[in-house]
C-alpha cells in the first residue's frame, strides 16, 4: 500500500501545483458563442465541457472579444461571457492538434493560446473548473 499512497500524494502534489498556477496566472474575461440550447444548459449547470476537437484538441474555446466569436464559433446564437483562469499558458503560432488536459498538465501547462488567427487570439482550456462566472453577454 506504500506505493499506492506515494502515487496518490504525487497526484495531490500535482493538483496543488496546478491550483497555484491557476491562482497566480492570468484570469481573463473571455467570450464563447454557442447555440441557444447549449447556452441554456451551460447557464443552468454553470459548467462548460470540452468539445471533441479543434485547432488545439478537444477543449473549451474562447475569444477575447464578443465580435471575434462570430468567426470562431461552430454553433451560433448566444454569446457567453466568462472568467477564465488560464494558469500557465502554452502559446502556439497556429495549432496544437491532439492537445489534452493530461498532456498539458504533464508539461506544466493549463491552457493554450493560439496566436496566429486573423480573428484574434484563441484561448483554450481543458477543464470546466477554469471557467467561472458564466453569463449571457448582452451587447451594450
Amino acid at each position: 500500500h506504500m506505493l499506492q499512497g506515494a502515487a496518490q500524494s504525487q497526484q495531490s502534489t500535482k493538483m496543488d501545483a496546478r491550483q497555484r498556477r491557476l491562482e497566480e496566472g492570468p484570469t481573463l474575461l473571455l467570450y464563447h458563442q454557442t447555440s441557444e440550447q447549449n447556452a441554456s444548459e451551460i447557464l443552468r449547470t454553470g459548467r462548460m465541457f470540452r468539445g471533441k476537437d479543434g485547432l488545439a484538441g478537444g477543449g473549451i474555446y474562447f475569444a477575447a472579444t464578443p465580435r471575434e466569436t462570430h468567426a470562431k464559433a461552430h454553433q451560433k446564437g448566444v454569446i457567453l461571457e466568462a472568467q477564465v483562469q488560464l494558469g500557465n499558458v502554452r502559446q502556439v503560432q497556429d495549432q496544437l492538434p491532439g492537445a489534452t488536459f493530461r498532456g498539458l498538465q504533464n508539461e506544466g501547462f493549463d491552457s493554450v493560446c493560439i496566436l496566429k488567427r486573423q480573428s484574434g487570439h484563441e484561448y483554450v482550456v481543458y477543464n470546466f473548473d477554469q471557467v467561472t462566472h458564466i453569463k449571457r453577454f448582452l451587447a451594450r
